[in-house]
């Protein structure tokens, strides 16, 4: 059986958050995005899962993020 997981998105726009090293030695593959290019990278990648960093303000980009 296969342990060939799917395609992990960051979304952040700090250039790299700290995370997102760990998940590289872990996982693969892992692509990064800004906010801005967030919802064409969902649709387009289709990813299996999305980890976000969000300040204050965030709310209505993750409520729009979560709706795709």
């Amino acid at each position: 059986m296969s342990q060939q997981q799917g395609l992990i998105l960051v979304v952040s726009d700090d250039k790299s958050p700290a995370f997102t090293a760990v998940l590289g030695e872990a996982m693969f593959p892992v692509i990064e995005a800004s906010w801005t290019e967030a919802s064409t990278a969902v649709m387009q990648l289709h990813p299996t899962a999305v980890i976000a960093t969000a300040d204050g303000n965030a709310g209505s980009k993750l409520d729009a993020l979560a709706a795709q």
